[in-house]
């Protein structure tokens, strides 16, 4: 048995490796836009699966990262990578400061609350021009390059993706399987009772709503650098909404077992992609980072298959580096 297990999970990561190579062009668009989606829901199941905390303002600190990484890249000259770090450790203390106060709060006034700062969010992305380039949006994003070889083709810059995706599910499985995950499940089912055997709730809570937050930052900044392009629509309330769909639909029911569901994290991505991909148009607006990357807006033009695609009426064109 472990051996046909071990032989299955060599087959999946070798067609997780052969995946672009195997498919169109356009494909490996969609795959990059999952697998950095899978890494933020791991942080949201995290969240609300595990530790019962629904959170309605996660796109706020996947704006924050994405912003900080590429303002921080592109308007001050810091070294690209290292501004990845930077964006996530941005999300991360903005999220232990809103956390601080509104986790004294649970349940809908919870999830009020996580509405209402990721409303303040988006006012801010919007109002501070001079730095986000406001509504017209920031696009003096620089192109992330290793050793010579620029993550420009989609197909490169999948395995990025890739890498933020496994190492977020691995260490959510991991996480979740230590004491301090025993500590956050046992929360969730009571927080009187893990109080009483001395656990410190607040702490926990903070903790894991940081953790989150990280997750969401650099899968902000990855997504950033892959569009070339982000403006304060990617990051409404409606990208809110997408992500804890996202995370709900692979497994992070806050009334759920709570068992595998670290497993589900690349399965709640994937359908709601494909929506945008070919449900209305009212479901992704022009302005929406998701919209653009599917059109090969920024640094990734892709061939489109055959078909009519969303905003393809509306004349939706790349937009071109500056």
């Amino acid at each position: 048995m472990r051996a046909w297990q071990a032989l299955l999970g060599v087959g999946g990561a070798a067609l997780l490796v052969a995946l672009p190579w195997l498919l169109p062009p356009f494909y490996a668009n969609l795959l990059c836009f999952i697998a950095i989606y899978g890494g933020v829901a791991t942080g949201l199941i995290l969240l609300t699966g595990y530790a019962g905390l629904v959170s309605l303002g996660q796109g706020a600190f996947y704006g924050i990262g994405a912003y900080g990484a590429v303002v921080l890249a592109g308007s001050y000259g810091v070294d690209p990578w290292l501004s990845l770090l930077l964006g996530t450790l941005l999300a991360a203390t903005a999220g232990y400061l809103v956390g601080l106060p509104i986790l004294r709060l649970s349940g809908h006034y919870l999830a009020l609350a996580t509405l209402a700062w990721g409303i303040i969010a988006t006012i801010l992305f919007t109002q501070l021009a001079s730095i986000t380039g406001g509504p017209n949006g920031f696009t003096h994003v620089p192109v992330l390059s290793l050793f010579g070889l620029d993550f420009i083709d989609p197909g490169h810059f999948y395995y990025l993706t890739l890498v933020f995706a496994v190492l977020a599910v691995a260490a959510l499985a991991s996480l979740i399987r230590s004491r301090a995950g025993r500590a956050v499940r046992a929360m969730r089912s009571s927080e009187a009772a893990a109080a009483s055997v001395g656990m410190e709730v607040g702490r926990i809570k903070l903790q894991v709503f940081v953790l989150a937050a990280a997750l969401a930052g650099l899968g902000g900044a990855l997504f950033a650098y892959f569009i070339a392009f982000i403006s304060p629509s990617a990051f409404d309330l409606g990208a809110s909404i997408r992500l804890l769909t996202m995370a709900m639909i692979g497994g992070a029911h806050p009334l759920g077992e709570g068992r595998g569901q670290e497993r589900g994290q690349l399965q709640g991505p994937a359908p709601v992609i494909g929506v945008a991909r070919h449900g209305p148009a009212g479901g992704v607006q022009d302005g929406d980072g998701l919209h653009a990357g599917l059109h090969g807006h920024g640094h990734h033009p892709v061939a489109q298959p055959a078909g009519p695609l969303v905003g393809q009426e509306r004349g939706a064109r790349p937009v071109s580096r500056l």
